[in-house]
């Protein structure tokens, strides 16, 4: 009950604000706390003991996750296109259940493979709107925008965070770029995929923007940083996952980051492994004892299946511990014995101007056991068909723009995939099995 009751604290100092603005909706703190109410008696009388349900991005999605917590019920928010005969499942696992339930159980992103069902306690949310506010200085003034789907973790996270600090929430229910700018325009911190940003063009005003994805950087982006710089944007980029919540963060002009408020971070193995030990921990995967264990060592430290560089700079940062994550181990490229990060490849590429929406991947190759590959958003087969191997002046092209960029050789492209689409998460993060 911890949410509804540091919720009802706001409503009770700040009852005639406006807490959620959602399209030509507008409810008052004290009136959404009325809704709460009577929502969350409703839900007693029905014998309430949790919701799978797909969650819009409106306020009564915003009345739906407080009335569970005040009931202290379990909540399991469902994507979008969602199948009926999964979503019977999940109800069949959780009723099902001989452990206690949650108060959230959300999915993971599945980009390192089969999605698994998340645990987070309401202690959880509120150490991880805490450290929010924290990172971005929130004050009860700040209007936020929460247009990441409610499904995950940090559309929730937005939500809390705003209204358990006396902010207002203003809701993109259905996204576009236009409606994502024209709402963040009105907004003073923003979440948002590096993605979005390419709309930021001018005209944004002063805003906090947290990246909730780390690729590609602002940094590779001279004229995009440039803009937000002239706006007065204050922006950080970020390093967690669903599990951890924010880990590390800093400007996004930096490949260093520092650790989060709260976080302990560490190196594991011979991989140079980023492991990460913080209050906002998630409580382990559902139903899955062996796989948390797996995951979490005996000291309380989470994998990430990250490799990283850590580093202590005694001027710099207070001459706390930084953090400069290098790519994903699973995704790592493995050309003639050398190591090569997609990662690094991409942003390259985008230093050089590609400016298409882009992925690297590794192939197989008969003699040197992987090569670089550039997967390449096209136009043409938008319209109809498929992948198509790339002609091969572009691949020439790619493979200069590497060699300029300081690039050694085992990193150049040689091969070269148009696609239809880059796949990506709700997030923004490339599914690269998808690509393979």
């Amino acid at each position: 009950m911890i949410l509804y009751e540091l919720f009802k604290q706001q409503a009770n100092l700040l009852p005639n604000k406006i807490a959620v603005v959602d399209g030509e909706t507008q409810l008052t703190y004290r009136g959404l706390l009325q809704s709460v109410d009577e929502y969350s008696e409703w839900l007693r009388n029905q014998s309430f003991a949790g919701t799978v349900a797909g969650f819009q991005t409106d306020w009564k999605s915003v009345v739906r996750f407080l009335a569970s917590a005040k009931l202290n019920s379990c909540v399991c928010p469902l994507p979008p296109g969602t199948m009926p005969e999964d979503a019977m499942g999940l109800v069949r696992l959780l009723t099902d259940s001989a452990e206690p339930l949650p108060y959230l159980l959300l999915g993971s992103s599945g980009t390192t493979g089969t999605p698994k069902l998340i645990s987070l306690s309401q202690e959880c949310k509120v150490n991880r709107a805490v450290q929010l506010a924290r990172m971005v200085h929130l004050k009860p003034s700040d209007v936020v925008l929460v247009r990441t789907p409610l499904h995950l973790s940090l559309g929730i996270r937005m939500l809390f965070t705003g209204l358990l600090h006396g902010c207002t929430l203003r809701l993109v229910k259905h996204y576009s770029p236009e409606a994502w700018l024209a709402e963040a325009k009105q907004c003073t911190l923003v979440a948002g995929t590096p993605l979005q940003l390419r709309h930021l063009t001018s005209d944004v005003g002063a805003m906090r923007l947290v990246l909730s994805a780390s690729m590609p950087k602002v940094q590779d982006n001279g004229e995009l940083a440039a803009v937000l710089a002239t706006q007065g944007v204050e922006y950080l980029d970020t390093y967690g996952a669903t599990e951890v919540a924010f880990a590390a963060y800093g400007p996004a002009i930096d490949e260093r980051m520092i650790p989060a408020p709260g976080v302990s971070l560490d190196m594991g193995g011979l991989d140079g492994e980023l492991l990460v030990k913080s209050n906002v921990m998630f409580d382990g995967y559902f139903n899955r004892h062996e796989l948390t264990a797996e995951k979490v060592n005996a000291h309380g430290y989470f994998s990430t299946g990250d490799s990283c560089v850590l580093g202590r700079d005694p001027i710099r940062d207070g001459g706390q511990h930084w953090v400069q994550i290098i790519g994903r181990l699973g995704d790592r490229i493995k050309v003639g014995g050398v190591t090569v990060w997609p990662e690094e490849v991409e942003a390259a590429l985008r230093r050089a101007g590609y400016t298409q929406d882009l992925a690297v991947v590794g192939t197989t190759d008969d003699d040197l056991g992987e090569v670089v590959c550039v997967c390449v958003e096209h136009q043409l087969i938008k319209e109809g068909h498929g992948m198509q191997l790339g002609d091969s002046l572009l691949l020439i092209n790619l493979q200069r723009a590497c060699l300029a960029q300081g690039l050694p050789d085992a990193a150049l492209p040689r091969r070269l995939l148009l696609v239809s689409h880059i796949p990506r998460t709700a997030s923004g993060k490339v599914i690269r099995g998808a690509l393979k």
